[in-house]
């Protein structure tokens, strides 16, 4: 009798290995550090005779507009890297590296719920330390400028990119190792609180937790645009509490 034909396994496509993604990654990180400095630099010598090195950070009247207008110029070109890189690994559609799909409606339902638990649980951790509002969150509110500006920064614009590479590229990249799925939950909401320097160490724990939460949500449902709707909630939700901190305190 003939043998049967053995069929060659076909190896399913995979990301970039953990060495290759934290290269990659570091390249974005680059891109969008250096697209914030020019932008906030180009503006100190536009508005303050001296530039940056010239100002007190604890007395800068246009943060807020700085912050906004560097978010919005950084974030189009760092995202774009994202795309690039994540492209180039032939055999793996882009749309399947980043998790572009939707949650299922009941997913999305129940991530939110678990959120809005959150954000209280949060609350009541920082009052307990008398902590409500970031003086960071005051201090760009105070000084946006344009406010619906910000709004769009924190909103959209912020949460699109860092989702997509935290929660998207890096995820991955961090998953398919031998870190594993625990891994990239936890060093990608490490990562993601790092960049967050501007919070005091009450902020930095916040932000992390809700890190965890951002990448298990991922984890479970296998999208990243859930992520990237829950960061624009926490964004929203910590934006109109300063509003109404700074409103009342006035």
């Amino acid at each position: 009798m003939n043998e049967p034909i053995a069929i060659p396994e076909v190896s399913k496509p995979e990301p970039w290995g953990l060495w290759a993604t934290l290269g990659f990654s570091l390249a974005v990180m680059a891109v969008y550090s250096l697209a914030q400095v020019l932008v906030n630099f180009g503006l100190a010598e536009k508005y303050y005779p001296g530039g940056l090195g010239a100002l007190d950070p604890k007395n800068f009247p246009r943060m807020g507009y700085f912050f906004s207008l560097a978010e919005i110029v950084s974030v189009p070109p760092a995202t774009a890297l994202v795309f690039l890189f994540a492209r180039l690994r032939r055999g793996l559609p882009v749309r399947d590296y980043l998790g572009l799909a939707w949650p299922d409606p009941r997913d999305l339902i129940r991530w939110f719920v678990y959120l809005a638990v959150a954000i209280v649980a949060s609350d009541i951790f920082l009052y307990y330390f008398s902590f409500r509002v970031a003086d960071f969150m005051v201090n760009v509110y105070q000084t946006a400028g344009f406010l619906p500006l910000l709004a769009v920064v924190l909103v959209l614009a912020a949460p699109v990119f860092e989702e997509i590479f935290f929660r998207g590229f890096l995820f991955q990249g961090i998953r398919h190792s031998r870190l594993g799925p625990l891994g990239a939950v936890v060093l990608c909401a490490l990562a993601w609180a790092l960049i967050h320097f501007q919070y005091d160490i009450y902020g930095a724990i916040i932000i992390f937790a809700f890190g965890i939460m951002l990448g298990a949500a991922r984890l479970k449902t296998g999208s990243v645009y859930l992520p990237i709707l829950m960061h624009g909630f926490i964004n929203l939700v910590a934006l109109i509490e300063t509003a109404l901190f700074v409103n009342m305190d006035g």
